[in-house]
């Protein structure tokens, strides 16, 4: 019997994966379906002569959660691969002309190839997840601020191989807390601070402005974001113990 051919996104291609992971390479085999199961792949045949070469166009259902591309081919949402006459399977790594897929930001997308003529019916579903940012009062002031003072916080990222990164911090009220570099310097109602690869810690400060409470947003598009509510407080004065009660 001559039957409809079939294209496979084999299982070199993970499942689940990180914003932050290298590149997978994957590979589609071509064949028939099972005769007796139609929902099974049955086995790879070869390209014919006659039809070669046959062009396979390889595609992301959501370019914002991962890109496909080969050693030519930029990053995209589709691209194209031929197999040659006798071929039944897209080379197994970038280098050798396959491709790969590019994880981009968090959800999930579906990878497929298609050819005239053939069914598409397995494709593979890829969910990317994105490690998270925190934001941390690592002074132990329990998120108090005193308004028209300052505090120190800590800013996380939850992995390392970003290949360097600027996440951006946002003040939810500039009226009530303003963020700075340092403590040199007045605050604004963003900031951004940069991480060279391979760095998970950076600081920033948090000046309080007036009473209230404000929530703090650190964002970064390989991460997810991180958010923190601060609370502005009347400040207060204190005699300190090194004055002798008598004399």
């Amino acid at each position: 019997d001559v039957v409809v051919p079939v294209t496979a996104i084999v299982a070199d291609l993970n499942a689940t994966t990180t914003s932050l992971s290298a590149d997978d390479p994957f590979s589609v085999i071509v064949g028939i379906r099972n005769p007796n199961n139609p929902d099974i792949f049955f086995g790879q045949q070869g390209v014919s002569a006659a039809a070669a070469p046959l062009t396979l166009t390889l595609t992301s259902s959501d370019p914002a959660v991962g890109l496909l591309s080969t050693q030519t081919q930029a990053p995209a949402a589709s691209l194209t691969l031929d197999l040659e006459a006798g071929q039944s399977r897209t080379p197994t790594s970038v280098a050798n002309g396959g491709a790969a897929f590019d994880p981009v930001g968090g959800g999930q997308t579906t990878v497929n190839a298609t050819a005239p003529g053939f069914d598409a019916v397995f494709p593979r579903e890829v969910t990317v997840n994105q490690p998270a940012i925190t934001i941390q009062d690592f002074r132990g002031f329990q998120n108090n601020v005193g308004a028209g003072l300052e505090q120190e916080y800590r800013l996380t990222l939850g992995g390392a191989d970003h290949g360097g990164v600027t996440v951006t911090i946002t003040s939810g009220n500039a009226g009530t807390a303003l963020l700075a570099p340092n403590a040199t310097t007045a605050g604004a109602g963003t900031l951004d601070v940069f991480f060279a690869d391979g760095q998970t810690i950076q600081t920033f400060i948090v000046q309080g402005v007036a009473p209230g409470t404000v929530t703090l947003t650190a964002s970064q598009a390989l991460f997810t974001d991180g958010t923190a509510d601060i609370d502005v407080v009347v400040p207060v004065t204190a005699i300190v113990a090194d004055l002798n009660a008598t004399t």
